[in-house]
């Protein structure tokens, strides 16, 4: 029989293994957690496109190396992208006629709720996956993008012509929504890009694409609704569809290392007031020279996006964004 002394010094060891198996899962808990945040600030931190030398070399020519590669080519390309990816805002058009096809006896239709998943999913998809598209090849992100938005048609055909509506919020929510926020954001990334120094206006003109199609689609679904049937429809919108845009893709490239400014100017309000003190006693040296100029010479400071998501601008643009689109 085991005497009381050895009975407590087992009760103490017993205690003190469990005490540091504990820990053990709690530094281990803890470190996987800091991995995980590690991971992910890393990942938002990090969307620089690094082509080898010969990418570089390939991206001189687009359309299968035939065309010379210009600036100019990717408005217009950008624009029938965005054009087709318009499609999603005439949804409103299939609601009735879809409504009508699954639910025939009944007055409420669930059509509408595939378009509130597809915007969602449109949304979710592109902060997800931005960083990855833009440190990607754009015809790489494109493609994916381009597919997966034709597959949601597809899906959305076979939905239609088996009468499921869970199958329809997956096929063209899910699946198509997924595939538009891939190919959304990758397309005005691209353009942008060859465009540093009016950005803005680029974009604009690749979302004008969006808004156009938003419209033309309104008018092309009733033609496509009333002379074939709604899986018919999908599978010709989403043929069409895909043909333009992989054929308008091959007219997209990254640009030339070196045409992009490096980072943003920093100008704080004593570089203004230095700025400014110094154009007045130039003045008499070169009428030409202004602040901007002067700026020029100040070193450029990049911010990652972790970064960005910490500011109040970026939260602003959020709130302003959400409350338009």
């Amino acid at each position: 029989m085991r005497s009381l002394p050895q009975s407590r010094r087992m009760r103490e060891i017993a205690q003190e293994s469990a005490l540091f198996g504990r820990r053990s899962f709690q530094d281990h808990a803890t470190y996987t957690a800091r991995s995980l945040v590690g991971m992910v600030l890393d990942y938002f931190s990090h969307t620089e496109y690094h082509p080898s030398p010969h990418q570089v070399e390939r991206d001189r020519s687009v359309f299968f190396g035939l065309i010379r590669c210009r600036e100019w080519m990717v408005i217009p390309a950008g624009i029938i992208i965005q054009f087709c990816y318009g499609s999603v805002y005439a949804w409103s058009i299939f609601n009735a006629p879809i409504n009508s096809l699954l639910e025939p006896n009944s007055d409420k239709g669930g059509a509408e709720i595939t378009f509130y998943i597809a915007l969602g999913v449109l949304g979710f998809t592109g902060a997800l996956f931005g960083p990855w598209i833009e440190s990607s090849h754009p015809r790489k992100s494109g493609t994916i993008g381009i597919l997966v938005f034709y597959s949601g048609h597809l899906t959305t055909a076979l939905a239609l012509f088996v009468r499921m509506i869970s199958l329809l919020y997956f096929g063209y929510g899910f699946v198509a929504g997924f595939g538009l926020g891939i190919g959304y954001v990758s397309t005005i990334e691209a353009v942008s890009k060859w465009w540093p120094k009016a950005r803005g206006a680029a974009a604009g003109c690749a979302v004008m694409g969006f808004g156009g199609g938003a419209l033309a689609f309104s008018y092309i679904n009733k033609l496509l609704v009333q002379h074939t049937s709604l899986p018919s429809t999908f599978f010709i919108l989403g043929s069409v569809n895909f043909v333009v845009m992989m054929f308008c893709l091959q007219f997209i490239a990254p640009p030339p290392p070196g045409h992009n400014l490096d980072g943003i100017q920093m100008v704080t309000d004593k570089d203004r007031v230095r700025l400014r003190g110094e154009e007045s006693r130039m003045e008499e040296v070169s009428k030409a020279t202004n602040i901007h100029s002067l700026a020029a010479s100040l070193p450029a400071v990049k911010m990652p996006l972790a970064e960005a998501l910490k500011s109040r601008d970026f939260w602003l643009l959020y709130i302003a964004f959400m409350s338009n689109i």
